[in-house]
């Protein structure tokens, strides 16, 4: 079995940090009106390549085949995955989610489930997989420039880039 980790939403000031921060970045976004460090709105929109729709529908394939005990995905990341899958449009407010999903779930590809599809596997494909990474890094970098270089500053980020060679 795989490691575990405890969930702990942390001390009250640390949330009212979080929310204060979170309400100064809008403010900021809001005074810019609405776009972003390239002047791109922030809902412009974009979709996503061929190879992240394949790697979404490849997990979704190798998901239906597992017993449901052994089925990865959130109801988020199964919308997700139908989005990239389908070809829809995904505003830069989404490709940060997406780019944020992945940095996060990096660790998944150590799992010991990995090679035989594993929950981890699944939910990592769904969200588009290494094409999907790259791609969005290459979308946010000419896009939302001031978001994506505060984001890379971070050593977990720093090793998603690292991982997809970017």
């Amino acid at each position: 079995m795989g490691k575990r980790y405890r969930y702990s939403p942390g001390s009250e000031s640390a949330r009212k940090r979080a929310r204060s921060r979170a309400a100064a970045q809008g403010r900021a976004v809001k005074a810019r009106g609405g776009r972003t460090g390239r002047n791109v709105p922030l809902d412009t929109t974009f979709v996503a390549p061929k190879g992240a729709a394949r790697n979404a529908a490849l997990a979704e394939k190798k998901r239906d085949e597992k017993p449901p005990s052994q089925r990865g995905m959130t109801e988020v990341g199964l919308n997700r995955l139908r989005q990239i899958r389908d070809g829809e449009p995904m505003s830069l407010r989404t490709l940060r989610r997406v780019i944020r999903y992945l940095s996060r779930h990096l660790v998944d590809k150590d799992g010991e489930t990995w090679a035989d599809w594993g929950k981890g596997r699944q939910a990592w494909n769904g969200w588009g997989g290494d094409e999907m990474g790259r791609w969005v890094i290459k979308i946010l970098r000419r896009n939302d420039s001031d978001w994506f270089t505060k984001w890379a500053e971070s050593p977990r980020n720093r090793r998603l880039m690292r991982h997809l060679g970017k």
